[in-house]
């Protein structure tokens, strides 16, 4: 038998705060608040910062003289 899923009614929620289960008793978790917003632009920040050393590796390489 399938057993069914009880949603959890949409509560207005600040912006960046992170929705999660409310609890039975309506307290809800704080330990994961984190801004939220902040997420792709770390991301893309982090993928910048790989792509910039990338970079600076494959021209400090390049630029030592091979030996034949």
């Amino acid at each position: 038998m399938p057993v069914r899923v009880r949603r959890t009614r949409r509560r207005n929620h600040k912006k960046g705060e992170f929705l999660l289960n409310v609890a039975r008793d309506g307290t809800r978790d704080r330990i994961f608040n984190a801004p939220l917003f902040l997420v792709p632009y770390l991301t893309l920040f982090f993928i910048f910062s790989l792509f910039i050393s990338a970079t600076f590796l494959l021209f400090s390489v390049s630029s030592v003289p091979l030996r034949a």
